[in-house]
């Protein structure tokens, strides 16, 4: 039986590349187990494969995609450490939270390993289903993995099943509602010859036989009417048995650095040591849904006023920043829309800010780069940025890089210090052109001088990987505490990373866990994940499985209410 579900069935997860950019063996197994499960029908995700051929400028955001689509991930690895390596671990340890918090009831987490013995896995890859490369056949993987997928494929079934039913149900109302068929009676009925002779059913009891068989008409096309519909919603519905075809795979993408607020494709190699922390998910200062709402006054208004009955432009404007500091969007809105026809530049800015964000109506990515377009034309630097982290990510239109470039820099050359990130951003995942790490520096650099922290923390990523600058840990140290002390839980939890890996600074787990209790305690996800790591192997702290535990439900949590 192949078992097909929308999104990813399985999600494959391993070390791609060692220390000096050499594919792993884990890597080589990974291909294997790839080609045999998608030659069986499966929906497969395997980084090396599947973002080749979508083109990873966005990776964590696809691997982020592919995580919450699948039921099964299937770690693969040849060493506990290669598990345990940045990428990898976030992937299975994910993957593990999501089921622990209800969010995937049916999901299941596999480990496949060679050259290392069960008792070598991390604790929480101890208690899976595991098998030995060459030793357990692959077709007893597939049995595993196609049982863990049927609960997904009999709930389709179920859904199939309950529409047509319900498409029957409408039927079967009608053909009861139709007016029975007129009989054409005569006076006297004339006795049929013998050779008209037929032999009638028998009469029912409910009345005469002409009633009778009037309704027996009338059953019989119902029931015709009902097997043509049902025929024509099976014929429709039926799943295709034949397995998705496999998409040609492209050149591979130049590696870029971990550390990169979007994250590039050297995140697509995973060298890391130990304890790892997951490189940010998102363009760090973008508005990915959560732009900060830009001000119109500097005063704070707590409560709305109430609006005049046919306020002027000027007294719409202000009437909508109370409500907007107020959070009654839904309000603010038709004000903000007065004001924006009547030509006020602020007004359009925050009309764009609602619609990317769907405050106080539907999200419409349309509506806002039309209101941005007209506000960055009026020479508002802000919304120059915002256009351009549209076009970056393709909201509200196709993906255009030079389009996000342009405006990017304009707003950059106006001081926006965002608008200097984004630009470094594109420059370092080669966005519209090739890599070029030096001028991602260059822009991290201006940036982080005008006291912006995420690009302190992109800077300091630079430093920590070598890219466009020498390698330089205790540089990098310095950007990750500058923007921890700027209150950046990202900083903090980075430098607990440099502490644990031991990197430009003697390895102490202590100091790892006081920067990851730091973060953590601000409500940083990804370093609640990585102190329960450390809970989890006794490092820094005594071994508790049961606060590491508690921190991993807590990052689960944390993760899934991120915007």
């Amino acid at each position: 039986m192949i078992v097909q579900v929308k999104g990813k069935d399985v999600f494959i997860s391993c070390k791609n590349t060692d220390e000096h950019g050499v594919q792993t063996r884990d890597a080589e197994i990974a291909a294997q187990v790839y080609d045999f499960l998608t030659g069986k029908g499966l929906n497969v995700f395997l980084s090396t494969f599947t973002l080749e051929q979508l083109g990873a400028s966005a990776y964590t955001r696809e691997i982020d995609s592919a995580l919450e689509s699948a039921t099964v991930l299937l770690a693969i690895g040849t060493s506990a450490h290669h598990l345990k390596s940045e990428w990898v671990r976030y992937e299975w340890d994910s993957f593990s939270n999501a089921i622990r918090s209800g969010s995937k009831p049916n999901g299941r987490v596999f480990t496949y390993i060679e050259g290392m013995p069960i008792t070598a896995l991390p604790w929480a890859l101890r208690h899976t289903q595991t098998f030995v490369h060459g030793k357990d056949p692959l077709e007893r993987l597939y049995n595993f993995i196609s049982k863990a997928l049927r609960p997904l494929a009999e709930q389709r079934e179920r859904e199939e099943k309950e529409l047509l039913e319900r498409e029957l149900g409408v039927e079967r109302g009608e053909a009861e509602r139709s007016p029975e068929i007129p009989k054409m009676v005569s006076s006297v009925p004339s006795k049929p010859s013998e050779a008209e002779h037929v032999t009638t059913p028998p009469l029912s009891s409910g009345g005469t036989g002409d009633k009778s068989l009037s309704k027996q008409v009338i059953a019989f096309l119902a029931v015709a009417t009902v097997l043509v519909v049902t025929g024509l919603i099976y014929l429709a519905t039926k799943p295709s048995k034949l397995p998705p075809p496999q998409p040609a795979p492209i050149a591979a993408v130049t590696p870029g650095p971990p550390a990169i607020a979007t994250p590039t494709a050297e995140e697509k190699a995973r060298s890391t040591p130990e304890v790892a922390v997951k490189p940010t998910a998102q363009p760090t200062a973008s508005m990915a849904m959560a732009i900060p709402s830009p001000s119109i006054s500097a005063t704070p208004t707590p409560q709305p006023t109430t609006p005049s009955p046919t306020p002027s432009a000027a007294e719409s404007l202000a009437q909508a920043k109370s409500y907007l500091d107020a959070k009654d969007f839904a309000k603010a809105l038709p004000l903000l829309q007065k004001a924006a026809d009547a030509g006020d530049t602020d007004a359009m800015l925050n009309l764009g800010w609602l619609y990317a964000n769907g405050y106080g109506g539907g999200q419409d990515f349309g509506k806002s780069r039309e209101w941005y377009q007209k506000a960055a034309d009026a020479g508002k630097t802000d919304a120059r940025r915002n256009l351009g982290w549209l076009y970056a990510n393709g909201y509200g239109g196709f993906t255009d890089f030079d389009k996000a470039r342009e405006w990017y820099q304009k707003a950059a050359d106006a001081g926006n210090t965002d608008a200097m990130l984004n630009l470094g951003e594109l420059y370092a995942n080669g966005d519209g052109g090739g890599q070029d790490f030096g001028k991602a520096r260059e822009w991290y650099q201006k940036a982080a001088d005008a006291g912006n922290t995420d690009a302190m923390l992109n800077l300091g990523g630079l430093y920590e990987v070598g890219k466009g600058v020498a390698q330089d840990y205790r540089k990098a140290r310095e950007l990750y505490r500058k923007a921890a002390d700027a209150g950046n839980t990202d900083g903090m939890d980075k430098l607990g990373g440099l502490y644990a890996n031991g990197k430009g600074v003697a390895q102490d787990y202590r100091k790892a866990r006081e920067w990851y209790q730091k973060a953590a305690d601000a409500g940083n996800a990804d370093a609640m994940q990585n102190l329960g790591w450390l809970y989890e192997d006794g490092k820094g702290v005594a071994q508790d499985f049961n606060k590491a535990s508690e921190w991993q439900q807590k990052a689960a949590k944390a993760f899934v209410s991120k915007p």
